[in-house]
């Protein structure tokens, strides 16, 4: 009895502990030059009316720093609640890299991971917001 109470306990920690881990996955590559507003326009039409299970995606433009591309996507949420609500089909995923390739040079690497720490609890906001 003790140990089934303690193999439930301990299964109990790890879905709680698992449950609300927040993650994410980079994707970095090249924009041609001046195709800016075309990679931002195939975004958007993609991803624009897309409702998140968790978290959500940014298409980011780098310029400074050590960084391997001209833009990054960046898709974060709750590990584990990744969904969307109307999931992407392999046709518009084909008809999304139809609309992108023209105006990308190269693509870098790919990373993905879990958040290991953060100094804000969720309902809390930094204070230079």
């Amino acid at each position: 009895m003790k140990n089934s109470i303690l193999i439930t306990l301990f299964g109990l920690f790890l879905t709680v502990s698992f449950s609300q881990t927040p993650s994410f996955s980079v994707y970095y590559f090249d924009v041609k030059q001046g195709s800016q507003a075309s990679i931002a326009e195939a975004y958007d039409e993609f991803w624009g009316n897309v409702e998140f299970e968790s978290g959500g995606l940014y298409l980011e433009r780098m310029d400074r720093g050590n960084v391997d591309g001209t833009h990054r996507v960046v898709r974060f949420g709750e590990l584990g609640k990744w969904s969307i609500s109307e999931p992407k089909t392999a046709e518009d995923w084909a008809d999304f890299r139809e609309m992108t390739n023209p105006h990308i040079d190269k693509r870098g690497p790919r990373y993905s991971g879990t958040v290991s720490y953060t100094h804000l609890r969720a309902h809390e906001t930094p204070e230079h917001l």
